[in-house]
């Protein structure tokens, strides 16, 4: 489960040449209200995206508690969530965003997400039956069900895979909750095992919490380390 610091860093920075458009570039070209998350349409989140790169800390804090209850949710991400990933690698390389740390709680978060049946109704399991029976009663088919939601993960998954060095950086953040986050993300892209594998250990060395050392050895295993 994600544990939301309870501290967030705070940073200096200046608008001066780049405005909110620059650095969100083609969010209203997206129908986010044609899309869902886990409560429903997701024509809240480009509102949610820009709270991110407030000059208000408590703003952006509450924005990253709005996305991490929607396009991510307990473990799980939704369709919208692949169209989130382009705007937050926008946010991690601009350098007018006033907290990259809270930027890549989401990131990893979202890299770390499964689909809702498949964590809350995992193939052979009595809930898997009982979910059945639910999406029967709506008219829907479990199975068609599942192929969707995964298609969703592949494509948020594929476009992560194409930025997840961006994370390497947090894996030495002074955040405890930032650095297992990250690392247990790093853990599901094994197409980046050799580099992920080396600054895992790199940070292991130096990492002080005894759960996040654990979390890294879980991860460099599933990598093939």
């Amino acid at each position: 489960m994600l544990c939301i610091p309870r501290c967030l860093s705070m940073q200096v920075y200046c608008r001066g040449c780049l405005s909110m458009d620059d650095v969100l570039n083609g969010l209203d070209s997206i129908r986010w209200s044609d899309l869902r998350h886990a409560y429903g349409t997701a024509e809240d989140v480009p509102m949610q995206l820009r709270k991110m790169i407030s000059e208000d800390h408590d703003e952006r804090s509450g924005a990253l508690h709005q996305l991490l209850e929607s396009v991510w949710h307990q473990g799980t991400i939704y369709e919208a969530s692949s169209y989130v990933v382009p705007f937050l690698v926008q946010l991690l390389n601009s350098p007018v965003t006033p907290d990259r740390s809270i930027v890549a709680l989401l990131f990893s978060a979202i890299a770390d997400g499964k689909s809702y049946l498949e964590v809350h109704a995992p193939i052979g399991s009595e809930q898997e039956q009982t979910w059945r029976e639910i999406l029967v009663n709506r008219g829907e088919d479990f199975d068609h069900q599942l192929r969707l939601e995964g298609q969703w993960v592949q494509a948020t998954r594929s476009l992560m895979d194409e930025h997840l060095d961006l994370l390497y950086d947090f894996l030495d953040h002074d955040e405890p909750e930032l650095r297992l986050n990250v690392v247990s993300a790093l853990g599901n892209y094994p197409g980046h095992a050799i580099r992920s594998i080396e600054r895992i250990k790199k940070a292991l060395d130096d990492e002080p919490e005894d759960y996040i050392r654990e979390a890294m050895q879980v991860s460099i295993s599933r990598l093939g380390g």
